[in-house]
């Protein structure tokens, strides 16, 4: 099947064997125990496994009808190779391609956590900057973004990320428009519209 004829056709949705659907799957792949309240509404503790009939075509024809990421960005991703077919890795490898990824390892190495770099890394691919940003010795971080100032105190983690700030910084660094950080398990968020992102989470 060529390419023209892949996008030209209805999206066939990916599922797993209870219906269950490819990113309530991606984002439940997570290391750590439990789930964080900011990641709730795409976490589905009876979620399956996807099933592996569903290629990466496929996911990706769906992505792009939804206009998760752009025609263009799949067909360079697809025709450099078969690529990635595990679909967690498929959907995060066409984020990043489509330059709307942010992924960060929880456990930083310095105290406090690098929390300015990842907010430079937010506003990057917001298409934004980050003005006067200062990281105290005591956990504080502040910025200037659009004129607004914002300020945030993360608890005391040590190494760790304050996992509940840095879904702040990312709700600070979202573009005005439909398009969002989303949260898409516990250490990547995708700059999406949630309502499109819904649309794939739908079993």
């Amino acid at each position: 099947m060529t390419l023209q004829q892949l996008f030209g056709a209805p999206p066939q949705r990916p599922r797993g064997p209870d219906g269950a659907s490819l990113l309530g799957w991606v984002v439940d792949q997570s290391p750590f125990p439990g789930p964080f309240p900011w990641a709730a509404s795409y976490r589905d503790e009876a979620v399956a496994r996807i099933d592996a009939t569903a290629g990466p075509g496929q996911i990706a024809a769906e992505m792009v009808a939804l206009g998760l990421i752009s025609r263009a960005t799949a067909e360079e991703y697809l025709g450099n190779g078969p690529g990635e077919t595990v679909p967690a890795r498929l959907v995060r490898d066409l984020f990043e391609a489509e330059g709307v990824l942010v992924e960060f390892e929880p456990k930083s190495y310095t105290v406090p956590p690098a929390y300015g770099d990842l907010a430079n890394r937010f506003a990057t691919v917001a298409g934004t900057s980050c003005e006067n940003l200062e990281l105290s010795d005591d956990f504080e971080l502040s910025f200037v973004h659009n004129g607004q100032r914002h300020e945030f105190t993360p608890d005391d983690q040590g190494k760790y990320f304050d996992l509940l700030t840095v879904d702040e910084i990312a709700g600070a660094l979202s573009p005005p428009g439909p398009r969002r950080f989303v949260p898409l398990g516990e250490e990547a968020y995708v700059l999406v519209d949630p309502r499109a992102l819904d649309q794939l989470v739908k079993t």
